[in-house]
């Protein structure tokens, strides 16, 4: 038997959930699981890491770019929130390998996908279902599971939100990873921007940041850092007469610095 049956408001529930969420985020240092409000999250919804897209009949078909990249080994892990004590457990765990009830990740040359028994799991309808899936220990995307007692209450869930689920029905997971899925770009150093993976090669770009903009490349002969510019051979900028310490001090420093660099083999 069930242990709730009062139905929160969509309203209350959404608020309670980003009060939960907004505490609960800050014992996990993940980045897709510090999302505070129930949320659909991949390349497609709400601005979520590349190279991750759900697919039908979890959202609308996406119609994702690359090809599904089938030598990853995904894990979906799938959480309640209980609304009322704010507390968070882990119900399911799925990998390619291993899964609660049985059930594993099965691939094909378009998605990955395992099926969510619902009926094997003592749901509750006041509280919130997170599906999460992670590589090598990193979220990549979400998507929040709203169940509800009967097919009738589908049509109040709100799809831009939630994921709709009758409570005693199998869910279907699909998913679909390409070359960027496990790429997380990051700037080369303060004179770059953070790249955009490319779905084709799996690679980051790296952006130099606008002509002039002031940043450190890290060596300390360079008097003046500025990003390389843009369509010509990049020139470093002759060194000037700094008025922060004495031009001595500063000369000793650069050559102690340019011995300790030719001694490690370096070439400045």
């Amino acid at each position: 038997m069930r242990r709730f049956r009062v139905r929160v408001p969509a309203s209350t529930r959404a608020l309670i959930c980003a009060l939960i969420l907004a505490c609960s985020a800050k014992d996990r240092e993940q980045p897709v699981s510090k999302v505070t409000k129930p949320l659909i999250l991949d390349q497609a919804h709400n601005n979520g890491p590349r190279g991750f897209f759900w697919l039908p009949p979890m959202v609308s078909n996406p119609n994702p770019e690359g090809s599904n990249d089938r030598t990853l080994f995904p894990t979906v892990r799938i959480d309640e929130i209980n609304l009322s004590s704010g507390a968070v457990t882990t119900i399911a765990t799925y990998t390619r390998s291993s899964g609660t009830g049985g059930e594993t990740i099965t691939d094909s040359a378009s998605h990955f996908h395992v099926n969510w028994h619902s009926r094997d799991f003592d749901l509750s309808l006041n509280a919130i279902y997170r599906i999460v899936v992670s590589l090598g220990g990193r979220d990549i995307g979400l998507a929040d599971v709203d169940v509800v007692d009967n097919g009738s209450q589908l049509r109040n869930v709100k799809t831009n939100e939630y994921i709709g689920l009758v409570d005693g029905r199998t869910l279907p997971i699909k998913f679909f990873l390409n070359l960027c899925a496990p790429i997380e770009c990051t700037a080369l150093d303060s004179c770059h921007e953070v790249g955009v993976c490319s779905t084709t090669t799996g690679q980051c770009s790296n952006p130099t940041k606008a002509d002039g903009a002031s940043c450190s490349d890290g060596d300390l002969c360079t008097q003046v850092d500025v990003p390389p510019p843009r369509h010509r051979t990049p020139v470093r900028p002759r060194p000037r007469r700094s008025t922060s310490r004495p031009r001595g001090l500063r000369l000793r420093a650069c050559r102690r610095h340019r011995s300790r660099s030719l001694a490690r083999g370096v070439r400045l």
